[in-house]
């Protein structure tokens, strides 16, 4: 016979928990740095490997798709300024070189 312990998660796990499923939701804000090192405001249009990464890297951080708003004012038109996409970009903790990067806001 098996026999199962259910534990109720105290206020404090339930609020982690709910906090992780918030900075990893879609539209989150994120720093991007580009291939020339510049830091640029980013938002998150997909996570990879979210729950890989919580399973069996927990100390990793997941690649994103992110969307930063141009900085080059001849890319403007009638909607504003327009938008450049990059996708499959690694966190900082795992990429070596000088750019290419996402990060968030409290690493930067």
């Amino acid at each position: 016979m098996v026999t199962l312990s259910v534990r109720q998660l105290s206020r404090s796990e339930s609020e982690a928990v709910m906090k992780e499923n918030e900075r990893y939701k879609y539209g989150a804000p994120i720093i991007f740095v580009d291939s020339v090192g510049e830091k640029h405001d980013a938002l998150v249009t997909t996570w990879h490997g979210v729950d890989h990464y919580r399973q069996h890297l927990p100390t990793m951080e997941p690649g994103v798709n992110l969307v930063i708003v141009s900085q080059d004012e001849s890319k403007t038109d009638s909607y504003g300024r327009q938008v450049e996409r990059s996708t499959s970009v690694c966190h900082r903790g795992v990429q070596p070189a000088h750019g290419m990067y996402w990060l968030w806001p409290e690493e930067a």
